[in-house]
């Protein structure tokens, strides 16, 4: 982190703006001075807040020339439209979804905020078929021995004794998972044949928020998607067992020690929505 005290006008900007409070001056005349280098989080606020353009990064620095301002953007009712368009998608065209457009997808997610902009989030991007089978098929066979488990008689016994524990809390859902597993057999009712699937995962060691992080991203990912005339699904069976099953991490092949966050299927829509759906305004409490 570089500032010109040549061209520095000391408004002060960069001291009030910069979250790791780099910059520090006693007087308001003063040209701040930077305190502490290595305790940057390179979010790029005080250079694309200062007015003179007196702040730029060192030359190994991970933040890229600041950009203009974008000539448009999406005003609020837009944005709202697009967020009503949103659907979960589960029927899709066979039809490949196009390398660019998933690439748009990715650099969408990471504008998404991070933690002290850590920037840990990584994607897997599968449009291999044989792997997108693969993490269906695992995902099945953990299913099947999980509704296996539930249909024992000592679960069926700690369900009626503990109906909000685990086993009782799990028992609701046997019905649909063995519906599931049935129509498993000849449809795909985990990945929807899709013909792209987009996995978020993170270091485990990544910190507290990289979870969350990634929840952030895949958001963004989402609503691009939408934005590109496609169609998702969020994978939560893949996303579940992959908690339990390291077999998932396996066939994404992504490194040791890293964790799901969740995954989207992504493709073309194969159904067209004839409308959107009002959504009632949430309990909100307000504290004023």
């Amino acid at each position: 982190m570089k500032l010109d005290a040549m061209l520095c006008r000391r408004c002060g900007v960069c001291v009030a703006e910069c979250p790791a409070h780099l910059f520090y001056r006693q007087a308001n005349d003063e040209v701040p001075q930077i305190l502490n280098p290595d305790g940057c989080i390179h979010c790029g606020h005080c250079m694309i807040t200062c007015p003179a353009d007196a702040i730029t990064e060192e030359a190994d620095s991970s933040i890229s020339t600041p950009l203009p301002l974008p000539a448009k953007v999406a005003d609020w009712e837009c944005f709202y439209g697009l967020l009503q368009t949103r659907r979960s998608v589960r029927q899709y065209q066979k039809k490949p979804v196009p390398r660019e457009l998933l690439e748009k997808i990715i650099a969408t997610a990471e504008l998404a905020p991070t933690a002290t902009n850590q920037r840990k989030v990584c994607w897997t991007v599968v449009t291999r078929p044989e792997t997108i089978q693969e993490l269906r098929r695992r995902t099945m066979r953990f299913l099947t021995s999980r509704a296996t488990l539930l249909r024992s008689p000592i679960a069926k016994f700690l369900a009626r004794i503990f109906p909000h524990g685990v086993a009782g809390s799990n028992m609701r859902y046997l019905p649909f998972l063995e519906q599931l597993l049935e129509r498993g057999e000849v449809e795909d009712w985990i990945l929807f044949d899709a013909p792209a699937v987009l996995v978020a995962h993170y270091d485990g060691r990544g910190g507290r928020f990289a979870d969350t992080d990634a929840q952030l991203a895949i958001q963004n990912a989402t609503l691009a998607a939408v934005a590109l005339g496609l169609g998702t699904f969020y994978t939560g069976f893949v996303t579940m067992v992959s908690e339990m099953d390291r077999g998932i991490g396996e066939v994404l092949g992504y490194p040791a020690g890293h964790r799901m966050a969740g995954g989207m299927t992504v493709g073309y829509p194969a159904v067209a929505y004839r409308g959107v759906l009002a959504r009632a305004y949430p309990e909100t409490r307000w504290i004023e």
